[in-house]
Protein backbone atom coordinates (compact mmCIF):
# COMPACT_ATOMS: atom_id res chain seq x y z
CA UNK A 1 0.00 0.00 0.00
CA UNK A 2 1.02 3.49 -0.92
CA UNK A 3 2.33 6.38 1.80
CA UNK A 4 0.80 9.95 0.83
CA UNK A 5 3.60 12.15 1.73
CA UNK A 6 2.63 14.71 4.36
CA UNK A 7 4.08 17.28 1.98
CA UNK A 8 1.75 15.86 -1.08
CA UNK A 9 -1.17 17.23 0.89
CA UNK A 10 -0.13 20.31 2.11
CA UNK A 11 0.64 21.19 -1.43
CA UNK A 12 -3.09 19.68 -2.25
CA UNK A 13 -4.92 21.52 0.19
CA UNK A 14 -2.62 24.86 -0.65
CA UNK A 15 -3.96 24.70 -3.90
CA UNK A 16 -7.52 24.39 -2.94
CA UNK A 17 -7.61 27.07 -1.07
CA UNK A 18 -5.90 28.99 -3.50
CA UNK A 19 -8.73 28.44 -5.66
CA UNK A 20 -11.61 28.82 -3.52
CA UNK A 21 -9.97 32.34 -2.76
CA UNK A 22 -9.75 32.98 -6.45
CA UNK A 23 -13.35 31.92 -6.53
CA UNK A 24 -14.16 34.10 -3.77
CA UNK A 25 -12.58 37.38 -5.26
CA UNK A 26 -13.59 36.73 -8.64
CA UNK A 27 -17.65 36.56 -6.63
CA UNK A 28 -16.30 40.12 -4.71
CA UNK A 29 -15.30 41.91 -8.58
CA UNK A 30 -18.84 40.52 -9.65
CA UNK A 31 -20.58 42.11 -6.67
CA UNK A 32 -18.68 45.19 -6.68
CA UNK A 33 -19.43 45.90 -10.28
CA UNK A 34 -22.71 44.90 -10.09
CA UNK A 35 -22.68 47.26 -6.61
CA UNK A 36 -21.41 50.17 -8.73
CA UNK A 37 -23.55 49.53 -11.94
CA UNK A 38 -26.69 49.43 -9.56
CA UNK A 39 -25.59 52.25 -7.83
CA UNK A 40 -25.17 54.73 -10.63
CA UNK A 41 -28.37 53.68 -12.10
CA UNK A 42 -29.90 54.64 -9.12
CA UNK A 43 -27.85 57.93 -9.11
CA UNK A 44 -29.14 58.68 -12.50
CA UNK A 45 -32.67 57.63 -11.58
CA UNK A 46 -32.64 60.01 -8.88
CA UNK A 47 -31.09 62.47 -11.19
CA UNK A 48 -33.86 62.36 -13.62
CA UNK A 49 -36.50 62.59 -11.03
CA UNK A 50 -35.02 66.11 -9.93
CA UNK A 51 -35.23 67.12 -12.80
CA UNK A 52 -38.11 66.23 -13.37
CA UNK A 53 -39.39 67.74 -9.91
CA UNK A 54 -37.58 71.07 -11.36
CA UNK A 55 -39.50 71.20 -14.45
CA UNK A 56 -42.48 70.69 -12.02
CA UNK A 57 -41.48 73.77 -9.99
CA UNK A 58 -40.90 76.02 -12.52
CA UNK A 59 -44.48 75.11 -13.80
CA UNK A 60 -45.78 75.10 -11.01
CA UNK A 61 -44.62 78.98 -10.20
CA UNK A 62 -44.62 80.36 -13.59
CA UNK A 63 -45.25 84.00 -13.39
CA UNK A 64 -47.56 83.70 -16.44
CA UNK A 65 -47.49 83.65 -20.37
CA UNK A 66 -45.39 85.94 -22.14
CA UNK A 67 -48.22 88.09 -23.34
CA UNK A 68 -49.45 88.64 -19.37
CA UNK A 69 -46.24 89.89 -18.04
CA UNK A 70 -45.58 92.63 -21.07
CA UNK A 71 -48.96 93.36 -20.60
CA UNK A 72 -48.82 93.87 -16.89
CA UNK A 73 -45.64 96.27 -17.71
CA UNK A 74 -47.79 98.59 -19.82
CA UNK A 75 -50.22 98.35 -16.82
CA UNK A 76 -47.53 99.54 -14.50
CA UNK A 77 -46.48 101.78 -16.93
CA UNK A 78 -49.68 103.97 -17.00
CA UNK A 79 -50.01 103.58 -13.36
CA UNK A 80 -46.89 105.82 -12.53
CA UNK A 81 -47.90 107.93 -14.96
CA UNK A 82 -50.55 108.91 -13.62
CA UNK A 83 -48.80 109.08 -10.23
CA UNK A 84 -46.57 111.10 -12.40
CA UNK A 85 -49.12 113.60 -13.12
CA UNK A 86 -50.27 114.35 -9.37
CA UNK A 87 -47.14 114.72 -7.92
CA UNK A 88 -44.96 117.46 -7.96
CA UNK A 89 -41.19 118.04 -7.31
CA UNK A 90 -38.77 115.98 -6.25
CA UNK A 91 -41.38 112.80 -6.05
CA UNK A 92 -42.32 114.10 -9.47
CA UNK A 93 -38.54 113.03 -10.88
CA UNK A 94 -38.74 110.43 -9.28
CA UNK A 95 -41.46 109.13 -10.87
CA UNK A 96 -40.12 109.80 -14.07
CA UNK A 97 -37.06 108.07 -13.24
CA UNK A 98 -38.54 104.69 -12.53
CA UNK A 99 -40.91 105.07 -15.57
CA UNK A 100 -37.90 105.41 -17.51
CA UNK A 101 -35.73 102.31 -15.59
CA UNK A 102 -39.27 100.03 -16.28
CA UNK A 103 -38.97 101.21 -20.32
CA UNK A 104 -35.35 99.82 -19.90
CA UNK A 105 -35.86 96.35 -18.60
CA UNK A 106 -39.36 95.90 -20.74
CA UNK A 107 -37.73 96.97 -23.76
CA UNK A 108 -35.13 94.54 -23.43
CA UNK A 109 -37.00 91.39 -22.78
CA UNK A 110 -39.56 92.04 -25.11
CA UNK A 111 -36.83 92.43 -28.05
CA UNK A 112 -34.33 89.50 -27.10
CA UNK A 113 -37.15 86.98 -26.11
CA UNK A 114 -40.91 87.82 -27.25
CA UNK A 115 -40.02 89.69 -30.65
CA UNK A 116 -37.16 87.15 -31.73
CA UNK A 117 -39.47 84.07 -30.97
CA UNK A 118 -42.63 86.13 -32.60
CA UNK A 119 -39.97 86.88 -35.77
CA UNK A 120 -38.69 83.24 -35.96
CA UNK A 121 -42.22 81.61 -36.00
CA UNK A 122 -44.20 83.45 -37.96
CA UNK A 123 -44.88 84.81 -41.21
CA UNK A 124 -44.69 88.38 -43.08
CA UNK A 125 -47.13 90.12 -41.05
CA UNK A 126 -45.77 89.70 -37.45
CA UNK A 127 -41.91 90.36 -38.89
CA UNK A 128 -43.52 93.82 -40.47
CA UNK A 129 -45.04 94.39 -36.97
CA UNK A 130 -41.99 93.40 -35.37
CA UNK A 131 -39.91 96.27 -37.29
CA UNK A 132 -42.41 98.73 -36.31
CA UNK A 133 -42.42 97.88 -32.70
CA UNK A 134 -38.48 98.17 -32.93
CA UNK A 135 -38.30 101.02 -34.49
CA UNK A 136 -40.51 102.35 -32.51
CA UNK A 137 -39.27 101.33 -29.13
CA UNK A 138 -35.18 103.04 -30.63
CA UNK A 139 -37.16 106.37 -31.05
CA UNK A 140 -38.08 105.57 -27.28
CA UNK A 141 -34.69 104.99 -26.15
CA UNK A 142 -33.69 107.91 -27.83
CA UNK A 143 -35.87 109.98 -25.66
CA UNK A 144 -35.25 108.34 -22.48
CA UNK A 145 -31.62 108.91 -23.40
CA UNK A 146 -32.23 112.92 -23.71
CA UNK A 147 -34.19 113.31 -21.27
CA UNK A 148 -31.46 111.87 -18.89
CA UNK A 149 -29.11 114.26 -20.35
CA UNK A 150 -31.14 116.96 -19.55
CA UNK A 151 -31.66 119.07 -16.43
CA UNK A 152 -34.87 117.33 -14.85
CA UNK A 153 -35.73 121.21 -13.79
CA UNK A 154 -35.62 122.48 -17.01
CA UNK A 155 -39.28 123.47 -18.25
CA UNK A 156 -38.52 121.16 -21.21
CA UNK A 157 -38.02 118.11 -19.21
CA UNK A 158 -42.15 117.99 -18.54
CA UNK A 159 -43.13 118.56 -22.15
CA UNK A 160 -40.61 116.00 -23.62
CA UNK A 161 -41.56 113.50 -20.64
CA UNK A 162 -45.32 113.58 -22.08
CA UNK A 163 -43.85 113.52 -25.56
CA UNK A 164 -42.69 110.67 -25.24
CA UNK A 165 -45.58 109.06 -23.46
CA UNK A 166 -47.87 109.82 -26.00
CA UNK A 167 -45.56 107.48 -28.36
CA UNK A 168 -45.25 105.31 -25.67
CA UNK A 169 -49.20 104.84 -25.88
CA UNK A 170 -49.43 104.45 -29.55
CA UNK A 171 -47.28 102.24 -29.33
CA UNK A 172 -48.68 99.80 -26.59
CA UNK A 173 -52.19 100.15 -28.73
CA UNK A 174 -50.72 98.08 -31.70
CA UNK A 175 -49.07 95.83 -29.30
CA UNK A 176 -52.22 94.70 -27.80
CA UNK A 177 -54.35 95.30 -30.57
CA UNK A 178 -52.65 93.38 -33.11
CA UNK A 179 -49.64 92.39 -32.28
CA UNK A 180 -50.50 90.05 -29.28
CA UNK A 181 -53.36 88.26 -30.59
CA UNK A 182 -51.56 87.21 -34.09
CA UNK A 183 -48.82 86.24 -31.20
CA UNK A 184 -50.99 84.08 -28.95
CA UNK A 185 -52.37 81.94 -32.66
CA UNK A 186 -48.79 81.50 -33.79
CA UNK A 187 -47.21 80.96 -30.16
CA UNK A 188 -49.81 79.40 -28.42
CA UNK A 189 -47.88 76.81 -25.52
CA UNK A 190 -44.67 78.59 -26.10
CA UNK A 191 -45.86 81.74 -24.81
CA UNK A 192 -45.62 79.97 -21.02
CA UNK A 193 -41.99 79.51 -21.43
CA UNK A 194 -41.42 82.29 -22.50
CA UNK A 195 -43.15 84.07 -20.04
CA UNK A 196 -40.59 82.37 -17.30
CA UNK A 197 -37.96 82.86 -19.97
CA UNK A 198 -38.96 87.59 -19.46
CA UNK A 199 -39.19 86.94 -15.78
CA UNK A 200 -35.52 85.26 -15.05
CA UNK A 201 -34.10 87.41 -17.76
CA UNK A 202 -35.79 90.84 -16.26
CA UNK A 203 -34.57 89.85 -12.43
CA UNK A 204 -30.79 89.62 -14.00
CA UNK A 205 -31.01 92.68 -16.01
CA UNK A 206 -29.19 96.09 -15.85
CA UNK A 207 -31.83 99.03 -15.42
CA UNK A 208 -30.16 100.35 -18.61
CA UNK A 209 -29.43 97.12 -20.84
CA UNK A 210 -30.96 97.39 -24.12
CA UNK A 211 -31.16 95.00 -27.17
CA UNK A 212 -31.93 95.86 -30.34
CA UNK A 213 -33.94 93.47 -31.53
Amino acid sequence: MATRKPGARTRKASATRKKSGSGRGQRGQKETRHSDASRRKSQAKRSGNGALRERERVRSESPGNAITLLKQDHARVRSLYEDYETSGGLDKLNIAEKIMRELDGHAAAEERIFYRALRDNAGKDAQRLVRGAADEHREVKTAVQKLRDMDPEDEAFGRRFEDMFESICRHVDTEEREMFPLAEQVLGQQLDELGWEIRQFKDGISPKWAIAA
